[in-house]
């Protein structure tokens, strides 16, 4: 990444697709669930249902993203190191889901 990439918008985005992938993944289960942002619910709700190849150790870090990212405060900067963390947990999180929703959903074909 480039030094003046703006890193927080990085790790927000990276929040983003964990969050997506694991509503995408309690939709396809039929579970309902909270309007939250809130990773580690909506893992929790998850194993309820069956298990992740996906610690929540894994995605729980990005929770503060969600917040920090978009909200004024007095945050920490995010700096490079973490939004490259940030894109590896939700590497993870996309990789352990995808591999649990339907074929077609995540685009392989069948044969």
């Amino acid at each position: 990444m480039e030094q003046n990439c703006p890193f927080d918008t990085v790790a927000y985005h990276c929040q983003q697709c964990a969050e997506m992938y694991l509503k995408a993944l309690l939709i396809y289960w039929n579970v309902d669930f909270p309007r939250t942002h809130d990773l580690v619910v909506l893992f929790n709700l998850l194993l309820e249902k069956g298990s992740l190849n996906l610690r929540v150790q894994e995605i729980q870090p990005l929770n503060r993203y969600s917040i920090e990212a978009r909200y004024p405060g007095d945050w920490e900067p995010i700096e490079e190191r973490e939004a490259h963390a940030a894109l590896d947990m939700a590497r993870a999180a996309r990789c352990a889901i995808r591999g649990l929703l339907d074929p077609v959903l995540s685009g392989k074909k069948n044969k």
